[in-house]
């Protein structure tokens, strides 16, 4: 204890006396506590407490009901989630203990008498708007009860009390135009109502427009089975909730919640039960950030002391003159590591708190389905506060390691022992490196295990093999690290042979390898975690857009026409679809929603896209025979196109083959269409690409060409299959069979026409199988028909344009709804932006980072640049010397690490339940090419041109 207090006093005097370069390390130990922070808050808070998850269902309510089938004595739910829940069927789905003809009970049959029982319905209703209509969200029933506060929640004004009152929510107020005390008109039921208060649901975003009312304002009626009841006083325990689930009800229980039943109480396991799987998800992925952070943190701020070390090094000497030993001068540096990663855990702590709130704040959408509370995990963040000072004295170990071991009398001159760069480094960083390599192999191999059965996937073995990556990881860094110097000769003898800054920089580099070899392993470890990141989330993102494919362009418009009217299921399980309006009733509407469409949005392309259809729509079927009603004639996918996968197994491999990814929704013998028609300006139109000279030569030939280039064969050949009417049955030796884009369903075709034709190339992928010309169609005995309206313009269409043209159809269409003419806009697949947002964040963390290890670099060699001034360099050679060291230590760190931090991405994606790793390269190029060139002009700027030098200045 007698070392503790005058070490203790002199590392907090030596903070404060030099404090620009303790808030350097300072802030270089608050970057990453505060990334762990925020993490750690932000996941935290999407996890809802139980008491939370209760408030958010049930207000103040005991229980709520939903009645779901008529009753059922094999109804099983899920315990605290009752969206869960199964009963048993036979092989075509039907129930298999329900009482014929049977119907749905009432609350009022099957509860206790007198039970207080709250209905509450949602559903939809249409609104006029300023510019037109559009479909609102509706809770009917009293839902400003004061037991469902928590479940909804009255903002301003009051409750409805009458019919012809109603509450909205902010968003839907601000869309109509509307305050309290207007009124707004529905033309669906056709009501005018009071605005009387402002109301939201907890599980709506901020985006959602929903109205609050009476069950009488908008509705006369309701089924039992659209409501939801909710009961105030009646608590149901685990023998009531069994109960009611025999008689077709579902329970949301709050005794359910607070004492969950035992496992052998007869509910579902799945679900909301599995609280202990989230945590355990959240745990290993906190443990795994921590494990990297706290490696960041000791390179970060090693890399720091040691500038520090031999900036104080005078400083050091003088007290190791007066008497001190080698272990007050390391306990010293270590107190000085203490201090400042204690003040770093908290500042940065409290900023992770503080970037998650205003991160839910500004970005969250409102729902508590997305962020249910703000949960700070205090725990974790005490840990984050000794690890940050655990790591802050590790940091400066070695530092303090190696200033408690300097020849005191050559310090006091001011001098500084020459680097001895070792050989044997680098042979140590290679075993290291093949350390790292083994530790990743290890790794595969245990991510392999923990999901090869899927049905029991082993979460725990499943964490740990994710933390051992990050553990190879960091090894493989050290191993770089160990490397570094090696590197660094390399590249400096390359440099050497270059101008004057180039070659004086690569030099001062290479020679102050205590200063400069730590710097780099701080921001390349920072450069693979940001890799890591990007690769990860960039990777999913690319992939959704690979495989995203859609029925329209992204931007358009486009209003569907009714192709069947009634579908029909018997009591065997046997499907019926009937009743096909008749193809001038279609090409009527059509006509009249372009009429209407091109008045509305004028400068608007406006086209009716025709399909074929013929009477073979007419079928039933059910799982082994199909019977026809007409001959049916419908493109085939090549057998050596069809996917050999189970189409929805989504693997690696089912990624890696076209054949799945762009098959998926062609051709199918009872989506007729998927077959289009019209001319090659419709084809433009569809596609979003001018056809080629191939494809009209193609189409003014009579031949049509494919929208999806798997319908051809190596020969370039479509094929047309011919079923015949009546009853056929699947064939089992087909080389299809088990593909979603074959025509398996139908067995062998009893004829084919082929042709020798091109695919019409699209900006997107498309839903389609073919396009013919009208001549084609006819010529093959189809008939067309108008399928829809799609509206196309340049920077697509607003909600607000939406509502105008709904408005002016719903006056074109009395009985729009009823036939669903209302139009939507294609949003397309997500783009990248979310991605680049996140891109954005690391290189900022990177650059701040690259930053703060640069100044305390720069810091370390004023007495070179004293040096250089004394000679006579100009202060423009000064700034290049400046730019070619920033852009030497950053473009290694950088470019290695990005590399680097592909392993670990490429390791977590390798099972193949997993999706294939894509390489957002452009992302990683702003990683590795930007921050270096940032961080150079950065040197350039902050060099100063002028220097006042000493003539003592000495020459280490």
């Amino acid at each position: 204890m007698r070392l503790v207090a005058p070490t203790l006093r002199i590392a907090a005097r030596q903070v404060l006396r030099s404090w620009r370069q303790s808030l350097l390390i300072a802030l270089l130990i608050v970057l990453p506590v505060a990334g762990m922070s925020t993490a750690a808050t932000l996941i935290t808070s999407t996890i809802a407490t139980t008491d939370e998850t209760i408030t958010h269902q049930l207000g103040k309510m005991q229980a709520w009901i939903s009645v779901i089938s008529p009753p059922d004595t094999s109804l099983t739910q899920s315990a605290t989630d009752p969206s869960y829940y199964q009963f048993d069927t036979d092989e075509n789905g039907n129930p298999t203990h329900q009482a014929a003809n049977a119907t749905p009970v009432t609350p009022q049959q099957v509860l206790p008498q007198s039970t207080a029982v709250l209905p509450i319905s949602e559903s939809s209703a249409t609104i006029q708007t300023n510019d037109g209509i559009t479909k609102i969200n509706t809770t009917m029933g009293q839902s400003w009860d004061s037991n469902l506060v928590g479940r909804y929640l009255l903002a301003s004004g009051r409750a409805p009390t009458a019919d012809n009152e109603i509450a909205l929510s902010a968003h839907a107020l601000n869309r109509l135009g509307a305050n309290v005390g207007s009124t707004v008109a529905f033309t669906d039921p056709a009501k005018t109502l009071t605005v009387v208060g402002v109301m939201r649901s907890v599980t709506d975003t901020n985006d959602t427009d929903r109205a609050f009312g009476t069950t009488e304002a908008l509705t006369s009626s309701q089924s039992v089975t659209a409501l939801r009841y909710y009961l105030p006083d009646l608590a149901l325990g685990a023998t009531e909730v069994r109960a009611l689930n025999a008689k077709g009800i579902v329970v949301f229980s709050r005794e359910l919640m607070l004492n969950p039943p035992a496992a052998d109480a007869g509910f579902l396991t799945y679900g909301y039960d599995n609280t202990s799987y989230a945590a355990g998800s959240v745990a290993s992925l906190l443990l795994t950030i921590a494990v990297f952070m706290l490696f960041e943190v000791g390179l970060l701020a090693g890399a720091a002391f040691t500038v520090s070390a031999r900036t104080a090094q005078r400083e050091l000497a003088v007290v190791a003159s007066v008497g001190a030993t080698r272990r007050s001068l390391f306990t010293i540096i270590s107190w000085h590591g203490v201090v400042l990663g204690l003040v770093g855990g908290l500042v940065g702590s409290a900023l992770g708190i503080g970037i998650a709130f205003g991160g839910i704040s500004l970005f969250g959408n409102g729902s508590v389905d997305q962020f249910p509370g703000f949960h700070v995990p205090w725990l974790v963040l005490l840990g984050v506060v000794v690890f940050a000072a655990l790591a802050g004295w590790i940091a400066a170990a070695v530092p303090a390691w190696q200033a408690s071991r300097m020849d005191v009398v050559r310090a006091l001159r001011g001098a500084r022992k020459p680097h001895r760069p070792s050989r044997l480094l680098p042979i140590l960083g290679v075993l290291v490196l093949a350390v790292g390599v083994v530790l990743n192999l290890i790794s595969i191999r245990l991510l392999h295990e923990a999901t090869d059965d899927v049905k029991n996937f082993n979460q725990d073995l499943y964490s740990g093999a994710a933390i051992l990556t990050v553990v190879a990881t960091i090894v493989i860094i050290i191993g770089l690290v160990l490397g570094v110097p090696l590197i660094i000769d390399v590249l400096a003898r390359l440099i050497g042979r270059g101008a004057l800054a180039a070659r004086l920089g690569g030099r001062d580099v290479a020679r102050n390898r205590g200063r400069t070899v730590p710097i780099i392993a701080a921001i390349l470890a920072t450069a693979v975690g940001a890799s890591m990141v990007i690769t990860i989330i960039g990777s999913a993102d690319e992939l959704q857009r690979r495989t995203w494919s859609g029925s329209d362009l992204p931007g358009q418009m486009m209003v569907y026409l009714p192709l069947f009217s009634s579908s029909t299921i018997n009591g065997t399980g046997v499907q019926t679809i009937i009743g096909a309006p008749s193809s001038a009733q279609a090409e009527a509407d059509g006509k009249k929603i372009v009429e209407v469409a091109k008045r509305t949005l004028p400068g608007a392309d406006v086209r009716i896209v025709h399909s074929v259809t013929t009477d073979a729509f007419d079928f039933t079927s059910t799982d082994e025979l199909i019977t026809l009603a007409a001959p049916l004639s419908n493109p085939m996918v090549p057998a050596a196109n069809a996917c050999p996968l189970d189409p929805y197994a989504y693997t690696k491999a089912w990624y890696a083959d076209p054949r799945c990814v762009y098959g998926q929704g062609i051709g199918e013998p009872t989506n007729q269409q998927s077959m289009l028609v019209g001319t090659t300006d419709d084809l433009a139109t569809i596609t979003g690409i001018e056809p080629s000279v191939e494809v009209k030569a193609a189409l003014s030939a009579g031949k049509p060409v494919a929208l999806n280039p798997l319908l051809l064969d190596a020969d370039g050949t479509l094929t047309f299959g011919t079923w015949p009417e009546g009853r056929t049955q699947d064939d089992p030796d087909s080389s299809q069979q088990g593909t979603s884009q074959a025509p398996m369903s139908f067995g062998k075709p009893s004829s084919t026409k082929s042709w020798s034709t091109v695919a019409a190339t699209s900006t997107v992928r498309l839903n389609y199988a073919v396009f013919m010309t009208e001549e084609t169609a006819r010529s093959l005995g189809f008939g067309t028909y108008a399928t829809k309206v799609i509206m196309t313009k340049a920077g697509g269409f607003t909600q607000t344009e939406s509502d105008k043209l709904w408005g002016a159809l719903r006056s074109a269409f009395p009985d729009a709804d009823q036939y669903s003419v209302w139009p939507s806009i294609q949003d397309g697949p997500s783009g990248p932006l979310g991605t680049w947002l996140i891109v954005g964040i690391a290189a900022l963390i990177g650059l701040v980072t690259t930053t703060i290890a640069l100044a305390l670099a720069r810091s370390d060699s004023k007495g070179d640049d004293a040096v250089l001034a004394s000679i006579g360099a100009t202060g423009a050679l000064r700034r290049r010397i400046a730019v070619w060291q920033a852009l030497f230590i950053t473009g290694i760190a950088c470019v290695t690490g990005v590399l680097v931090g592909l392993v670990p991405a490429y390791v977590l994606s390798s099972v193949d339940t997993q999706p294939p790793m894509v390489v957002p390269w452009n992302m990683l190029a702003a990683i590795a090419i930007g921050i270096p060139l940032v961080s150079a002009v950065g040197a350039f700027v902050f060099t100063r041109s002028r220097m006042q030098y000493r003539a003592g200045a000495s020459i280490a």
